[in-house]
């Protein structure tokens, strides 16, 4: 089978690319040859493009479709609605995997600008008033941007005309049925997480929270801090990753007398993280944007670490309340904090769910299960093309 993708960015910028470039790789096992069109006004590495066996810059893009001549079509993030369109019109089949809900809400991030609550409301005139998010800010003069729920309403009509939307869990999927896609065409395909390699042997620590993601309002690092200041015991916090609201979240922290209990790494490699997910009693997601799979759960979970996240979104297509780790609601400190206190503080409740969770990543979120699956919905497609 020969596979073109398409995505903006041919560089690891985020988790999305990190999917493509990985799948791609493992995909050389089952004899697909993979073609890649990126965007040269994007990020480009050399590294990036190496499981591909060839890659280009998008140009005249029905030409190289023409020239590439795929089986199928596989695209990933692409805004441009004229590409998209090229693409259906070339007559190739094509899937389009959504990583993300910035098709769904004008702020994309489907938390309300005002009072920072989870929305889950289709849009509509709601996303103007009270909500406000359909104005974006941006680094450019004149530092906003408006997106407007008819641009996202055109934008999904292209959409609409794929053969078939990939998503990695059902809440991705309700949220497309919801917004009009056509329910036959929407496959739920779990998102993987490489299985862990041989690492030094490192003892847990049972009063150790690690979080990992992006120091931005929607991964609730603020939530976090706070309980971090209502626990009932010092425990300590680590934080993984980097974003613009970095000094915000410093701030907050100094502003708690959280200094000498919370490290800022920044950005870690990943075999530097490895070590942070075997040494950490637990890993805390207090996200108050609807993740579409938020795949640190099951990375953690590999290492056999269960995990405190907030129950919206699709959380739920791999943690399992009590069994795989705790849930709690948004927004929610006390709550928060009263489930850090209990994996603290509840002997064998710890181990007992990091045992859980290495059980259910090896039966549900290994890479085979998920190239099977893929390659199942390919050769579905494919079918369906040739009656």
């Amino acid at each position: 089978m020969r596979v073109l993708w398409v995505n903006e960015a041919a560089d690891f910028i985020g988790g999305c690319e990190q999917y493509i470039s990985n799948t791609a790789g493992l995909l050389r096992a089952y004899n697909v040859q993979s073609s890649l069109l990126y965007d040269c006004r994007h990020p480009f590495s050399t590294e990036f493009v190496k499981p591909f066996d060839q890659a280009f810059p998008m140009a005249a893009i029905q030409a190289q479709v023409a020239a590439i001549q795929p089986d199928l079509v596989y695209i990933h993030h692409l805004d441009n609605l004229g590409t998209i369109e090229a693409i259906v019109e070339s007559g190739i089949p094509t899937v389009r995997f959504f990583h993300d809900t910035r098709l769904f809400c004008p702020r994309e991030h489907r938390y309300t600008a005002i009072r920072h609550r989870t929305c889950h409301k289709p849009m509509g005139m709601r996303c103007y008033f009270p909500c406000l998010g359909f104005i974006n800010r941006m680094d450019a003069f004149p530092g906003i941007r408006l997106r407007l729920v008819r641009t996202l309403r055109a934008a999904g009509k292209v959409n609409k005309r794929l053969d078939a939307l990939v998503v990695a869990s059902c809440y991705m999927a309700a949220l497309m049925i919801q917004h009009g896609f056509p329910p036959d065409r929407v496959h739920v395909i779990p998102l993987y997480a490489l299985p862990p390699q041989d690492g030094a042997r490192i003892a847990r620590e049972p009063d150790l929270f690690l979080f990992v993601g992006h120091l931005v309002r929607s991964k609730g690092v603020d939530t976090l801090l706070r309980a971090m200041a209502l626990t009932r015991r010092p425990t300590k916090l680590v934080i993984a990753g980097q974003g613009r609201q970095e000094a915000m979240f410093l701030a907050l922290c100094n502003e708690l007398g959280l200094h000498e209990r919370v490290i800022f790494l920044g950005r870690l490699s990943h075999e530097a993280l490895s070590d942070w997910y075997r040494r950490a009693a637990c890993v805390v997601l207090p996200v108050r944007q609807p993740e579409s799979f938020a795949l640190v759960g099951p990375e953690a979970m590999s290492y056999g670490t269960p995990v405190i996240a907030t129950d919206i979104g699709g959380v739920s297509t791999w943690l399992e309340h009590g069994h795989t780790g705790l849930t709690v609601p948004p927004n929610n400190p006390q709550a928060l904090a009263q489930a850090m206190d209990c994996i603290v503080e509840t002997n064998g409740l710890r181990d007992k769910m990091g045992e859980n969770a290495r059980t259910k990543y090896h039966e549900l979120f290994r890479p085979e299960k998920h190239v099977h699956e893929l390659l199942a919905c390919f050769h579905a497609i494919l079918e369906r093309r040739a009656r």
